[in-house]
């Protein structure tokens, strides 16, 4: 049975091998290390330096965002149930949801509720007449 000792488990970088991080300089040996026992030469990449930019306001920025498309729905409801009772349901099964009928249906873009209102027709489709706005602060 082969024993070894803790220094022969760190390395020469003196890093254990436990999941300790290694240090900067202390990468930088064992890049060394590996590259004189392995006979790769190894290079430190050199980048540019990037320039700080000034900020462009707040409209500059949105403007890049105006264009992004998002999907927005409208929830009636919810309901929660078991699998069982889901692998029951048939053409003509009713599911109750937990919200009233008197009760706004939320507006959610990407998942995230924007707006409550009522459903209405248009035409002849559905839509939301928006009666609140929710807070950003409580959006997330």
């Amino acid at each position: 049975m082969a024993t070894t000792s803790k220094a022969e488990n760190t390395g020469s970088s003196g890093t254990a091998a436990s999941g300790a991080s290694p240090l900067p300089h202390q990468i930088d040996e064992m890049i060394g290390d590996l590259a004189s026992s392995s006979g790769v030469s190894v290079k430190t990449a050199d980048f540019a330096e990037l320039d700080a930019q000034a900020p462009t306001g707040n409209a500059a920025a949105l403007d890049n965002l105006l264009d992004v498309t998002v999907t927005v729905t409208a929830e009636l409801g919810r309901a929660t149930t078991s699998i069982g009772h889901l692998l029951k349901l048939n053409v003509g099964s009713v599911v109750e949801l937990e919200r009233l009928i008197s009760d706004p249906v939320d507006l959610m873009a990407q998942g995230v509720r924007l707006a409550r209102g009522e459903v209405v027709v248009v035409e002849d489709r559905f839509a939301i007449r928006i009666q609140e706005i929710v807070d950003p602060r409580k959006r997330m």
